[in-house]
């Protein structure tokens, strides 16, 4: 596309500079160079517009040599020049158009996520074309825009994406890692029947056991069972063990009198008063 700009018409050459650019967002432009000289003996001085390619010029501070080279990023689209003086004339060279590109507006869902140890969520990126994912610790891939993590430790999850124009932009999520508690139900335990249990669940916060028992209150199991005690820490995290009840028979005795005189009882091994 040919732009239009002003002439400026003097008895000099301006020279030739180099051609236009297109930079993404906030970067800076490469060096201007000299393609062809100006008439022998002029001076230079490169200037610049924000307001078009017909728009106001300002110079440059320090901008004197027939090459420039742009130190501070641009955000908007820019035109350079340079204007080439000899006594009382002088001419500029074509403006040199350095247009700026949007940067990819790159979402990640969810911004922030918590799981605990051993499970993983799914975290997923917008706004691109093509994503790549830092560091690859506990995730499933790091070149798509939606990667299954699963790390041990909280994790600050980057994703760098590339836009269609080939500029890139980043975002980031914390990914926080609750540790489980470790629950125990207590060792195994043996009782005759009739008689009291009581399980005690430690290494976490609150407990609910199965089949109606009630942390830390007695009762009399009817038969040999495992119990579960689930356990919730104070962050949430839960985790579970499980303890073996074995309920013993009573033993029932028999007596008898042999020849009037001898008492026996069964079953043998135990006491009898």
């Amino acid at each position: 596309i040919i732009k239009p700009f002003n002439l400026a018409v003097s008895n000099i050459s301006p020279g030739t500079t180099g051609t236009d650019q297109a930079i993404c967002y906030g970067t800076i432009p490469a060096p201007f160079t000299s393609l062809t000289p100006a008439t022998s003996g002029a001076t230079y001085q490169w200037q610049l517009s924000t307001t078009g390619i017909t728009g106001t010029y300002t110079d440059i501070s320090g901008a004197t040599s027939d090459t420039y080279t742009h130190t501070t990023a641009i955000t908007v689209d820019t035109y350079f020049r340079r204007k080439a003086t000899l006594g009382n004339d002088f001419g500029t060279a074509h403006p040199i158009e350095v247009l700026v590109n949007a940067l990819p507006v790159v979402t990640v869902s969810p911004s922030s996520s918590s799981i605990t140890t051993g499970s993983s969520v799914t975290l997923t990126a917008s706004g691109a074309s093509t994503y790549s994912w830092s560091p690859s610790t506990g995730l499933s891939a790091t070149n798509v825009n939606s990667v299954i993590a699963s790390p041990t430790v909280t994790t600050t999850y980057t994703v760098t994406a590339v836009g269609a124009n080939n500029c890139a932009s980043t975002d980031q999520m914390v990914l926080t890692v609750l540790p489980l508690p470790d629950v125990n139900a207590g060792s195994d335990q043996t009782i005759c029947a009739g008689s009291n249990v009581t399980l005690n669940g430690l290494g976490a916060n609150s407990y609910v056991w199965n089949n109606g028992v009630v942390n830390s209150v007695a009762f009399a199991p009817t038969s040999t069972q495992t119990y579960t005690v689930t356990g919730t820490a104070l962050n949430g995290c839960q985790s579970s063990d499980q303890v073996l009840v074995t309920v013993n028979a009573t033993p029932v005795a028999l007596v008898s009198i042999v020849n009037d005189v001898t008492v026996s009882a069964a079953p043998a091994g135990m006491n009898y008063q």
